[in-house]
């Protein structure tokens, strides 16, 4: 399983606007790449990871960021990441604190391990940070909901996955992904995303970003053990790098499953 979060994961992972000389993150354009499988029913994964961005008007520090998706029932995963931050701007400003959490439910309809094709939905919540709803001009709110649907192509060694969907605080996405075993315990992903602003920004602290933003990010996973394994991933934005792309993410995490393995 693999997720990749493009412009959600925290509050001001972005970019920054000064008004009034108050430095506040935009609004995120959201983005959400995910395969098709679920955790067995009975399974716990706890995810304890730490990141980095860079961007033209700053850079930020993730971290820790904790993550807990359980196995509820045979097609049904749940899940919670709650992330914590340190920004600093190039203006000298600082920010800190909790970022944004999301809340997801995912369904699979159908098992890439039955038919070699998988597909599934995953509804989640998205609580906006205090420092995400510092710029009044972007209308956002804290609560907001999201629906991305994900494909899969593969369950052995090469596997294929899409998916697209809607963020409520205003993004259209779509994005594509590879993986590759290389032998049992390593694997290498490859992945892009597209993510597009549904508002009109000419009224925003956002009036000369670009609406449309595209990532690239590649990353390796390596699995110490059946219960045990470490992941590490790096990219940047590739369409036009504005005040709301990113010159450099990167992050590093280790997994750990709890629980009894059915066979």
């Amino acid at each position: 399983m693999m997720v990749v979060l493009s412009g959600v994961t925290s509050a001001a992972a972005q970019t920054t606007t000064t008004t009034a000389g108050v430095t506040s993150p935009p609004i995120s354009f959201g983005a959400w790449l995910d395969d098709a499988s679920v955790m067995m029913q009975g399974i716990t994964s706890v995810g304890l990871s730490v990141g980095r961005w860079s961007g033209l008007y700053g850079h930020e520090n993730d971290g820790p960021v904790f993550d807990l998706s359980v196995g509820a029932a045979k097609r049904l995963q749940l899940g919670v990441s709650v992330p914590f931050y340190h920004a600093t701007y190039t203006d000298g400003s600082a920010s800190s604190g909790r970022g944004d959490m999301y809340l997801t439910a995912k369904v699979q309809i159908l098992n890439p391990d039955d038919y070699g094709f998988g597909f599934s939905a995953t509804p989640l919540i998205e609580v906006l940070s205090d420092a995400e709803l510092a710029d009044t001009t972007l209308g956002l709110h804290r609560v907001n909901w999201a629906l991305p649907i994900s494909v899969q192509i593969g369950a052995d060694k090469t596997q294929f996955f899409a998916t697209t969907g809607y963020f409520s605080r205003g993004a259209i996405f779509g994005g594509i992904g590879l993986t590759q075993a290389v032998n049992d315990q390593i694997t290498v992903t490859g992945s892009l995303t597209v993510s597009h602003s549904t508002h009109d920004l000419s009224t925003t602290s956002l009036a000369t970003a670009n609406r449309t933003q595209v990532n690239a990010s590649g990353g390796v996973s390596i699995m110490l053990n059946q219960r045990v394994g470490l992941w590490g991933s790096g990219g940047r934005t590739v369409s036009t790098l504005d005040q709301n792309g990113a010159s450099f993410t990167g992050s590093v995490a280790v997994n750990v499953l709890l629980g009894t393995f059915k066979k």
